[in-house]
C-alpha cells in the first residue's frame, strides 16, 4: 500500500527517529493530523507536510540528546520555530532538507498540569506587538527565514550577547503576552494501544475515537478539504496568558554558527 507521496527519505527518517525513541524508552504516540490519517485513511493525509509525534515535557531532555545525535548523522533540526527557548515544538527534517522546508516530523511536547496536557505554543502570538518581539528574538538568535536587515544590524554584537538579548526579549514576551494554547484532558494521554501504520507499530491514545472527536468534531471520519486549525472546532484551542502557568525554560541549541 502507498502511504504517502514524499519518497523513501521520509520513511527512512521516521524509522530512524522511531528506533532512537524506542532505544531511549521514550513514550511517544501518533497525534493530530497523522493520527487522523492513520485511523481514518490508513495513510498520511494528502497535503500534510508533517508527521505528528507527541511526548510529554519530562522527556524533552532525552529528545534534545536524540536531536544532537541526529544532527551528527546529517539530519536537520528546528527548535521552537527558531526561538531561544524550546518548550513544546521540535521539528526534524531529512538529510537533503538543509533549508528545513517540506516534509518533516513534528514533535508536539505536552506539559502535564493538573488534569490537563498543555502546549503553550509561544510561537503563536495573538497580537501584532508580540509578533514584532518574536521577529527581533529570531533575528538575534540567528534563525532561518528572518529579516536580513535586522540580522545585519544585530551582527555588530558578539554571538553570546545576541543570544542573551534574544532570551531577555522572550522572557518579557512570556510575562506579558498571550498565545494560542492547546489544552487536552490529560486522560487522553495516559493509556495507549498499538496500531499498524506505515508497516510499523505505533502507539495511539486508547480512546482515539473520542480524542479525534475532541480535536476534529464528531464528523472527523469525513474528510474536509477546507479545514483550518485556528478556525476549527478543535476543543483544545484556547487563548491564554503565557504566564498563567510557570514552565521551566530550556535553552534552544544554536541554529547557526555566529
Amino acid at each position: 500500500m502507498k502511504y504517502f507521496d514524499h519518497g523513501d527519505d521520509l520513511l527512512e527518517l521516521i524509522k530512524t527517529v522511531k528506533f532512537k525513541l524506542e532505544t531511549e524508552k521514550i513514550q511517544f504516540w501518533l497525534d493530530e493530523g497523522t493520527l487522523l490519517g492513520a485511523i481514518r485513511d490508513k495513510k498520511i493525509i494528502k497535503g500534510d507536510v508533517d508527521v505528528d509525534f507527541s511526548i510529554t515535557h519530562t522527556n524533552l531532555p532525552k529528545l534534545l540528546d536524540i536531536c544532537n545525535s541526529l544532527k551528527l548523522d546529517g539530519y536537520h533540526i528546528k527548535y521552537q520555530k527558531y526561538l531561544p527557548f524550546v518548550e513544546d515544538l521540535v521539528q526534524i527534517y531529512p538529510k537533503h532538507s538543509s533549508k528545513m522546508e517540506g516534509m518533516h516530523i513534528d514533535f508536539n511536547i505536552y506539559y502535564l498540569n493538573n488534569d490537563s496536557a498543555v502546549r503553550r505554543d509561544f510561537h503563536y502570538p495573538v497580537s501584532p506587538y508580540a509578533e514584532a518581539l518574536l521577529l527581533f528574538s529570531r533575528a538575534l538568535h540567528k534563525g532561518g527565514n528572518i529579516n536580513t536587515k535586522l540580522s545585519l544590524l544585530f551582527s555588530i554584537f558578539p554571538g553570546s550577547i545576541r543570544i542573551w538579548m534574544s532570551q531577555q526579549i522572550m522572557k518579557f514576551y512570556i510575562f506579558f503576552f498571550s498565545t494560542i494554547w492547546q489544552v487536552v484532558p490529560k486522560y487522553y494521554f495516559t493509556e495507549f494501544q498499538s496500531i499498524k501504520f506505515l508497516d510499523m507499530s505505533f502507539d495511539v491514545p486508547s480512546d482515539y475515537q473520542d480524542y479525534l472527536a475532541f480535536r476534529y468534531g464528531d464528523d472527523w471520519g469525513t474528510p474536509n478539504s477546507k479545514w483550518l486549525w485556528k478556525s476549527s472546532v478543535d476543543k483544545a484551542i484556547q487563548y491564554r496568558k503565557l504566564n498563567s502557568i510557570s514552565i521551566t525554560l530550556t535553552n534552544s541549541p544554536i541554529h547557526h554558527t555566529t
